[in-house]
């Protein structure tokens, strides 16, 4: 991620001259020197997410520092473009530079004040924020897995916020270019991302261990492992009453337009893995939510219905997957419709001893409310499923299928399968008593009654449908 992609202002990047150092030594650069570029352009990576967050907020506290990192560039700038002549002194010098830098906004930076940035809207700026925020997330997941790697750093917190990033930035995705006019709910939401993004990326840069302890001597052991732990239970985890209301607040904003039909499709050919990726969202907070029920026979009342409502969610994410475009572009309203409804409940479902009188309620209604979402679940995956299925308005398909049926219970005689076989012997029954009006039909007796062949084609459309489900077994 390079800062020319953030702020105009940059308009040489040291990343580019270390680039081309890299380019024109090629296999001759010493390994050493080879191994400290690396860990610079890492650095200036790292300072660029820096930058970007403070272009976006006044804090007063960061402004003289804010100045050293803009200065840091522009002198390393100019330092690199000389860097041929002493390569390994300027390299050194400018490791030296980067690491005082780096103390000083460790002593300024206020990890646990409320950071408030400002995004712009859309209609005024013309600056797509969920564009922005998706490109800033991915950049910092992707700096924080090659820093990770470096330094051979594998913590369990880290893995964790690397996780929870993915899936933060799943709900991004399922909110992305779906408003004529940005809510403010939604710019608020995006610019929450932004700080928990900023955030994960500046404790892991700050605080990560160098390979000379004496040069770490102002770290706490433990404080970067804390500071994500933080991050991750407070500013991420809907388990904090803000931020619950924040994601509660952005899914009943797009309710709220679809309903209105003022919402916006995904327009992106990746629509099946980004509804998918929220519907995993929403599966990995349900099992966060048994851990913060306080009362065991809530617990044990949960157990039986999140398993029901977390097997629906995994029939339609495996639905979505494996769904062409065309099947999901007429059914994409349905689809939304029950993701943002299963995410509502989700949401509700936490416990907090202000609403109890709320969440009683909610746990009232909610065997009721799961057999709803499972209900249109199994419709929408229906409907989808039906949309794809070949389109022939002939005999051929009944007959074939009558055939199979017949080999089906021939083939499974087994008592386990014996619902199964009642069930298909009363389709085989009745298809086989309506075989004489699709076979006049197929003869063109009733071409001027559409009605009636609009009626033939769907008994072919349930035929597949069971020929589908009969081949699955």
């Amino acid at each position: 991620m390079f800062s020319s992609e953030y702020l105009s202002s940059k308009k040489h990047h040291p990343l580019d001259f270390l680039q081309g150092i890299e380019d024109e030594w090629g296999s001759y650069m010493p390994e050493t020197i080879k191994e400290r570029i690396y860990l610079l352009k890492t650095e200036f990576k790292f300072m660029d997410i820096f930058l970007s967050i403070q272009s976006f907020t006044d804090e007063p506290n960061m402004l003289n520092v804010t100045q050293k990192v803009h200065a840091l560039f522009q002198d390393s700038a100019f330092d690199v473009s000389k860097i041929y002549q002493n390569l390994n002194r300027l390299t050194s010098l400018l490791q030296n530079k980067i690491r005082v830098t780096k103390m000083e906004i460790r002593a300024n930076y206020s990890f646990f004040s409320g950071i408030s940035l400002k995004l712009p809207s859309l209609e005024k700026s013309g600056v797509d924020n969920s564009k922005f925020v998706m490109k800033f997330i991915n950049g910092v997941v992707q700096n924080l897995h090659e820093l990770a790697e470096i330094d051979d750093l594998c913590s369990r917190e880290i893995q964790e916020v690397l996780k929870e990033l993915k899936l933060l930035k799943s709900l991004v995705g399922f909110l992305s270019n779906r408003w004529c006019a940005e809510p403010q709910s939604v710019r608020t939401f995006f610019s929450h991302v932004l700080v928990v993004a900023g955030f994960a990326a500046m404790v892991v840069w700050l605080y990560i261990p160098s390979d000379d302890n004496n040069r770490d001597q102002d770290l706490v052991p433990g404080e970067m492992n804390f500071l994500l732990s933080y991050l991750v239970r407070m500013r991420i985890k809907p388990v904090n009453p803000c931020i619950r209301k924040m994601y509660v607040d952005v899914l009943q904003a797009l309710k709220w337009t679809m309903q209105l039909d003022l919402s916006l499709n995904i327009q992106n050919v990746y629509v099946a893995e980004i509804e998918a990726g929220f519907v995993e969202t929403l599966i990995h907070n349900m099992e966060e939510i048994r851990r913060s029920i306080s009362t065991l026979s809530r617990i044990e009342f949960l157990n039986h219905q999140m398993a029901t409502l977390v097997e629906m969610l995994k029939f339609l994410r495996a639905n979505l997957i494996h769904l062409p475009i065309l099947g999901l572009e007429f059914h994409l309203k349905d689809i939304d419709t029950v993701i943002i409804d299963v995410g509502l409940l989700v949401y509700s479902l936490y416990d907090s001893e202000q609403q109890e009188e709320v969440n009683q309620r909610l746990f009232i209604d909610l065997p009721k409310s799961i057999r709803h979402i499972k209900e249109v679940i199994f419709l929408v995956s229906r409907k989808a499923f039906q949309s794809n299925l070949p389109r022939v308005h002939g005999l051929g398909c009944v007959d074939f299928l009558l055939n199979n049926l017949k080999e089906f219970q021939d083939r499974y005689s087994d008592s386990h399968y014996s619902f199964v076989k009642s069930q298909l012997q009363v389709i085989q029954k009745e298809l086989e008593g309506l075989q004489p009006f699709l076979k006049d039909v197929a003869e063109e007796c009733y071409n001027k009654h559409e009605r009636l062949q609009h009626c033939a084609a769907l008994l072919n459309g349930k035929a597949y449908e069971v020929e589908y489900i009969v081949d699955a077994f």
